[in-house]
């Protein structure tokens, strides 16, 4: 017959056998997303496709992405910011282009050239001409200020952060 003390010391055996084999199974699980990732897992940005954006925006207004695209036109460099379209082709026609704004001149310190492919991270934000106007003082002449205003008023824009070529 087993004394209340070796009971006790039995149980408390078992819970530190599982307690042990729960941590061990949680750290393996962790490395092996780590090797197959190749890099920790950040929940707060998300990386998405133009097309996730255009087709969704108000998913990621105000949110921190990553995409990918081609880069496109850049309109009317300026010292104080680069702006530039970014592009993503669709194979059954229809092309996605989304409007990028660099106040800190990312793109052209890496010296990007159209039809560049790229990765950024940036945020999310509607597009309002006038908000854009007061907060970055955008360096655009008038037929320029016509365009954008009537292609992209309303629609997502990415205030980009970091950008790199990739292949």
């Amino acid at each position: 017959m087993t004394s209340f003390k070796s009971k006790k010391f039995i149980n408390l055996t078992k819970n530190k056998s599982i307690l042990g084999l729960v941590s061990l199974v949680i750290f393996l699980s962790a490395c092996v997303n780590l090797k197959l990732n190749q890099e920790p897992i950040n929940s707060s940005i998300q990386k998405i496709t133009i097309k996730q954006l255009i087709e969704s925006p108000q998913n990621y207004f105000e949110r921190t992405i990553t995409l990918q695209g081609k880069i496109g036109d850049f309109l009317q460099p300026s010292s104080r910011l680069a702006t530039f379209t970014l592009e993503e082709n669709n194979w059954f026609g229809k092309d996605y282009t989304l409007l990028v704004l660099d106040p800190n001149r990312a793109s052209t310190l890496t010296v990007l050239p159209e039809n560049q492919k790229v990765q950024m991270t940036g945020e999310v934000r509607q597009f309002i001409l006038a908000e854009f106007e007061r907060l970055y003082d955008l360096p655009w002449d008038i037929n320029l200020r016509r365009w954008v205003f009537s292609e992209y008023e309303g629609k997502p824009v990415i205030i980009v952060s970091t950008i790199k070529p990739i292949e």
